[in-house]
């Protein structure tokens, strides 16, 4: 992927409104240039405001569901208040 592709990802991220008050797995999908880039975002409950955003990027044969559940860091972020991205590469 390139630089462009990660920075705009990371862009499209930040421009989502983070809520203190909802916990949700949700999916989303962006265009870049005729390339339809998918992720889900997993927000605890009461999160802080302008909390930390952590990738957990899966292997080459995987995929963003797989290491979701293979990782446990849905729970992880829920006892240490921050939000996960799961890109789907």
């Amino acid at each position: 992927m390139q630089i462009k592709h990660i920075l705009l990802f990371i862009f499209s991220l930040f421009c989502l409104q983070i809520s203190n008050s909802i916990s949700a797995q949700e999916s989303f999908a962006f265009d870049h240039n005729g390339v339809i880039r998918n992720y889900t975002l997993y927000l605890p409950d009461d999160l802080p405001e302008n909390p930390p955003l952590v990738f957990v990027l899966h292997g080459y044969w995987g995929n963003s569901n797989g290491i979701m559940t293979y990782s446990g860091m849905n729970k992880v972020a829920d006892g240490n208040k921050f939000v996960v991205c799961y890109p789907q590469g």
